[in-house]
Parts: structure tokens; sequence; C-alpha cells
């Protein structure tokens, strides 16, 4: 009888242990879902942000190529007001 009450008590401690290392597991399971979800947020964020820093970029250099076109005309167009007044000259 005593051994039973041994052998009892001892499958009691090892249910009560199993039963802690289950709620542990769930605290664990909790955490990790919930790391989980932030880190998607981020990473979603992360790459919105990094879409607009591509989009803002490319629009940065569409407004340097319009200047550099500009510039340009207007360089052609000193070449050819200095080709005229030099050619007056000559005459």
């Amino acid at each position: 009888m005593e051994h039973q009450t041994l052998g009892k008590e001892s499958v009691e401690e090892k249910i009560e242990l199993l039963s802690n290392q289950i709620k542990k597991m769930q605290i664990k399971q909790e955490q990790l879902k919930s790391q989980h979800y932030q880190l998607s947020r981020n990473v979603k964020k992360f790459n919105l942000e990094k879409k607009h820093q591509v989009q803002e970029r490319s629009q940065n250099i569409k407004k340097l190529d319009c200047m550099i076109d500009i510039q340009t005309k207007q360089e052609d167009n000193l070449n050819q007001l200095k080709y005229l007044f030099a050619s007056r000259k000559i005459i």
C-alpha cells in the first residue's frame, strides 16, 4: 500500500511538472506569436518606406535630367549668340 502511495505521488508530481511545462510552452508560444506579428509589421513598414524612397529618388532623378536638358539648351543658345556676335565683328 505504501508503495502504491509513493507511485501515485510520483505520477502526480510528473503530471504537475508536465502541466507546468505546458503552461510555460503556451506562454512562450504567445510571446513568439507577438514577436512574429511585430516583425511582420516592421517588415511591411520598412518595405513601404523603401518603396517611397525609391519613388522619391526616381522623381529627383527626373528633375535633375530636366535641369540638365535646360542647362544644355541654355549653353547651346549662348554658343549661338557668341557665334553671331563673333561673326558680326568679322564683317
